[in-house]
């Protein structure tokens, strides 16, 4: 049995007044100070998960929610202008910080993709305790194979549907081969035809190791990860049109 999420808001939904932070511990930062982006509000969450302290924030309150994990080497801030395309389309965005990124604190960066398994599905539980009705959680490279991860260890069945934008299928000692066989949510894979870190192949061998009715592969995509998401004018591309549909089921 997974921990339940400890979290503290920056403005909690029920306009309660947070808790102050713990001695020596970091303040919980809005996204919008974080990214330097206004519109990404003021909310700004922090998920417990395994002994670890995960960095989050929420943007909207929609019901639709998408559980958005960034790019190895990267933060959350990678995700802000997909954040307005979701707003603008009625999905509320959570934003997660993995170790290594932002303020979150773990006592170990091993095993990145298991612990970020357990902040992904703690978000997910936050989104559902704040009237949630559907939970996607869409990962890019890195990302993606911590939504494999989570939507492969989800006991609870918190999690509706997950979007694997080019996610590597081995990452420092993970494969996300090991958590397929249970996952049993529809699952959206897309890819850049010339990516070198994982193919087209690679993302439907995958999908025949789970137990998911539904699987699309977009194997059109440009770039890599989030890069997919919009063109050199940064327009949105076609796939983060189709990726937003996915979200909204």
């Amino acid at each position: 049995m997974r921990l339940l999420p400890v979290l503290v808001a920056a403005l909690l939904l029920t306009g309660c007044t947070p808790a102050p932070p713990e001695p020596g511990a970091a303040a919980v930062r809005a996204p919008a100070d974080v990214c330097h982006t206004p519109e990404l509000g003021d909310t700004g969450l922090w998920v417990e998960a395994d002994g670890n302290r995960f960095e989050a924030g929420a943007v909207g309150d929609e019901s639709t929610t998408a559980v958005l994990v960034h790019q190895s080497g990267a933060n959350y801030c990678g995700w802000a202008r997909f954040v307005h395309l979701l707003r603008e389309n009625g999905i509320r965005a959570v934003l997660l910080n993995l170790c290594g990124s932002g303020q979150t604190e773990c006592t170990s960066e091993e095993h990145l993709v298991e612990t970020g398994a357990a902040a992904v599905l703690g978000a997910a539980d936050w989104a559902r305790a704040n009237g949630a009705g559907r939970v996607v959680v869409v990962g890019a490279s890195l990302g993606g194979i911590v939504a494999i991860a989570a939507a492969g260890t989800d006991d609870d069945g918190v999690i509706d549907a997950i979007v694997d934008l080019s996610g590597p299928i081995a990452f420092e000692g993970a494969s996300s081969s090991a958590f397929a066989s249970g996952v049993s949510v529809p699952v959206y894979f897309a890819v850049s035809p010339t990516d070198t870190v994982v193919t087209v192949d690679q993302f439907e061998n995958l999908s025949a190791l789970m137990t998911s009715e539904t699987v699309q592969v977009y194997p059109d995509g440009v770039g890599h990860g989030w890069d997919m998401l919009f063109d050199q004018t940064l327009a949105p591309s076609e796939l983060a049109l189709e990726v937003v549909a996915f979200i909204q089921g």
